[in-house]
């Protein structure tokens, strides 16, 4: 029997329909293959087009592919109808759409700098109790929810508040873009301090901790679960929408840890924080609250982080 080509016109994956011009003799019985795959779904699908024409078939078993013959003199006729056939229902790639931008961004990102540098430079001329902000594992175990929030303001010295500037800034960005600068850092705040509250639940009563840091990586945390469970690219493989999540754990190896008083547990709580949160309110459109709502989240966030120094002093 005729040994048949692996030339094709079709262009599924693992098919392969030999072209009119590539004729081949036929066997002695005058049957000529038309098509060879190693898959035999696609070889059975291919023999109900051609038997649908009135084509006669026949499929037989090689080593490592199926068959499809048909007789010599229908060969031409079959190898076009086939063509026509996978030409026409060829998958067509469906447009890939980013996920619309509701904010600025930068609003939110330099109101944060303005913060947290406001406190560093107040507690460097004492002119707060930068002590009394700290986050403490016993205290926060005894129900001094507001360290929580203070801690996010406080920083050790000009380098740690410099890393903390550029982290949270570009995550609080990304953040503000997709979410509404007002929305988005309502949630970045109230994930790094559901990081520091759960940080210290975990943590021994010895356990002290400050800087914004626990929210930089709820800001990204936030930002990696809200495009993952909105599916960000749409018309996009799963594979391509799981990206953010894979992001979320390489950024957390590769910053997370480094450094030799890093708050590792810390970093790691707030990025979970984050994912969970972000992950929750892409439920809902917030295309809905508008303006208003994000002004009114904005006003919300500075509110809180005035209501913790309050408790705290």
């Amino acid at each position: 029997m005729a040994r048949c080509a692996w030339i094709g016109c079709n262009q599924r994956v693992g098919v392969s329909v030999v072209s009119d011009w590539d004729t081949r003799p036929a066997d002695k019985d005058g049957w000529t293959c038309v098509k060879s795959s190693v898959s035999r779904r696609s070889i059975l699908e291919s023999e109900l087009v051609l038997t649908s024409m009135g084509i006669d078939t026949r499929i037989e078993r090689r080593l490592f592919e199926w068959r499809l013959l048909t007789l010599h003199v229908m060969a031409t006729h079959a190898r076009v109808q086939l063509d026509l056939y996978y030409k026409e229902n060829k998958q067509r790639a469906r447009p890939m759409a980013i996920y619309p931008t509701l904010g600025l961004g930068y609003k939110g990102s330099v109101v944060y700098l303005l913060v947290i540098w406001a406190f560093f430079i107040a507690d460097e001329l004492r002119l707060i109790g930068g002590s009394q902000g700290v986050l403490s594992a016993a205290a926060v175990d005894n129900g001094a929810w507001w360290l929580t929030i203070t801690a996010l303001t406080l920083h050790a010295n000009i380098g740690h508040i410099v890393a903390n500037s550029v982290s949270g800034a570009l995550f609080g960005y990304a953040a503000g873009r997709y979410l509404g600068d007002g929305f988005a850092w309502f949630l970045i705040l109230a994930s790094g301090a559901l990081g520091n509250l759960l940080n210290a639940w975990v943590r021994p009563d010895t356990f002290y901790a400050i800087g914004a840091s626990t929210a930089c990586f709820a800001a990204a945390g936030l930002l990696c679960g809200f495009t993952w469970r909105k599916s960000f690219v749409k018309g996009a493989s799963a594979r391509l929408n799981y990206m953010p999540i894979v992001g979320a754990l390489a950024l957390f190896v590769f910053m997370g840890v480094q450094g030799e008083n890093t708050d590792v547990v810390g970093h790691l709580m707030g990025l979970v924080s984050g994912l969970v949160v972000g992950a929750l309110v892409a439920r809902f459109d917030i295309r809905r609250l508008g303006k208003s709502g994000q002004q009114l989240f904005a006003v919300a966030g500075m509110g809180l982080i005035g209501l913790a120094w309050l408790f705290a002093w």
